[in-house]
């Protein structure tokens, strides 16, 4: 679609923790699919957002939710595109503890793609599943249309500018003024 300021982001997520107390954070990213390497072409490159870690709930089954004001910039996330890639890092994962994100299928709004990035500290690689089964999570990013400057904010800054060049023409010395 042509709506390119992301608003709100959402995603399930599942944590095997044996800890009930809150240890784990979570960090999204957003990407641009514009790198290229020797195998793939439309990587996840350019990042165009990363929300720095922030504490999560440590229920089984939980919501990260990320909206403009809040941990996302006030005025939203512009998407120059519409290939993007998300990604969560879960981190503070004592051994034998795992995160992951909820599978939901088929997608309500969009597209999906027989296969998900992956990244393993090494660089980005496709997976797929074995058994041609959906890679479908369950995600939520909502967009609205980059504002278009108002009539009389047009006419403002017209008036700074005109007002502006003016100034600078002014004679300069004695100030004394010939007619």
């Amino acid at each position: 679609g042509t709506a390119r300021c992301l608003t709100n982001f959402s995603c399930g997520y599942i944590l095997w923790t044996t800890d009930p107390q809150p240890h784990v954070t979570a960090r999204v990213k957003f990407y641009l699919n514009d790198a290229v390497d020797e195998f793939e072409s439309d990587l996840p490159g350019t990042v165009l957002y990363d929300s720095d870690s922030f504490a999560i709930d440590p229920a089984y089954h939980g919501t990260l939710t990320l909206s403009a004001g809040s941990q996302l910039p006030a005025a939203g996330v512009f998407l120059p595109a519409s290939d993007i890639t998300w990604s969560i890092q879960f981190q503070g994962l004592a051994s034998g503890e795992a995160g992951g994100v909820r599978m939901f299928s088929p997608p309500m709004i969009g597209a999906d793609l027989p296969y998900c990035w992956g990244n393993a500290g090494y660089g980005w690689f496709r997976s797929s599943p074995a058994h041609g089964d959906a890679l479908d999570f369950e995600a939520v990013l909502e967009a609205t249309e980059v504002p278009e400057p108002s009539p009389l904010a047009l006419l403002v800054l017209a008036a700074l500018v005109i007002g502006l060049r003016v100034a600078n023409k002014a004679p300069a010395g004695n100030g004394a003024i010939t007619l």
